[in-house]
């Protein structure tokens, strides 16, 4: 129920009106900040299930092909762990953010998996 409400809440802030201008910008951004040779990897952090659950997958698909066409585009790199499976209920303060255990975990992985790979030029 509480993941149903807050992803509601997230609807409601939305505006469909404002998407094809936040694309626009995060293009004009990552553009900017590869111009200067600085490397972009966009994350989808982890959320709690009952959060997952009640986002529509329309939404997700549509912001995954924007950034799977700047990554394209710009040479970034993208990793998604909306639904990771190494993530608990312990990990998470609410549906949608991470406790101090969780960020910890998350950080861990993030070093692993993205700041380890980095190759500096």
């Amino acid at each position: 129920l509480q993941g149903a409400k807050r992803v509601e809440l997230y609807r409601r802030m939305m505006k469909q009106s404002h998407y094809d201008e936040n694309v626009a910008m995060l293009n004009e951004l990552t553009e900017t900040l590869r111009r200067r040779n600085i490397q972009v990897c966009f994350i989808t952090t982890p959320v709690f299930k009952t959060f997952a659950r009640y986002c529509e997958p329309s939404v997700f698909s549509n912001n995954l092909a924007a950034l799977r066409d700047i990554c394209s585009t710009h040479g970034c790199g993208y990793k998604n762990y909306f639904n990771d499976p190494r993530f608990s209920i312990r990990d998470f303060y609410d549906n949608d953010h991470l406790n101090f255990i969780g960020a910890e975990r998350f950080s861990a992985i993030l070093d692993s998996e993205v700041v380890s790979r980095v190759q500096f030029t």
